[in-house]
């Protein structure tokens, strides 16, 4: 279990924050996977009311020519969500287990183990390729993960020091 309280941990105030963010955001994913393991015995419901939406909203977009910006971004933001709730159930089984990788790997850092980070790191890696393997190409997944994993597995880097 954490111990945010040993003498030697209270030594790197800057690590114990990582860890703690890390584990709040490690849960967060572990409730949006299961969130989205639940509702993805709806996903047919959930496919027809983006369709629907698409109708609703592409009636304003008529007045544009085809080629225009609007429409192609508008077609490929409606795609995205397309493909991301068609693999929404593989797509929350991956994040779940990632983050209990990534608690383990919290807690060997939180037990200064340098093999923490790198099996953190690790898992950052397949946070990143893991969607779109299962599910194609989706950028609105890629950024947010590639900034929020790379930001941590940078900040963990610069404790590297304290770990052995």
């Amino acid at each position: 279990m954490l111990d945010f309280s040993s003498p030697e941990f209270k030594k790197t105030p800057f690590l114990r924050i990582l860890c703690l963010l890390s584990i709040f955001a490690s849960g967060y994913t572990l409730v949006g996977a299961v969130l989205g393991l639940v509702s993805g015995f709806e996903t047919d419901k959930q496919l027809a009311a983006l369709e629907e939406s698409r109708e609703i909203n592409f009636e304003r977009l008529e007045a544009l020519p085809a080629d225009d910006p609007a429409v192609t971004t508008y077609n490929a933001i409606f795609d995205q969500f397309e493909l991301y709730l068609s693999n929404l159930a593989q797509i929350s089984i991956n994040d779940g287990v990632l983050a209990l990788v990534t608690i383990i790997a919290v807690m060997l850092m939180q037990r200064r183990q340098r093999r923490g980070f790198y099996l953190y790191l690790f898992t950052a890696v397949l946070g990143i390729i893991m969607p779109h393997l299962v599910a194609g190409y989706m950028p609105f997944l890629l950024f947010w993960r590639i900034f929020a994993y790379g930001l941590f597995a940078g900040l963990y880097a610069t404790q590297l020091k304290h770990l052995h």
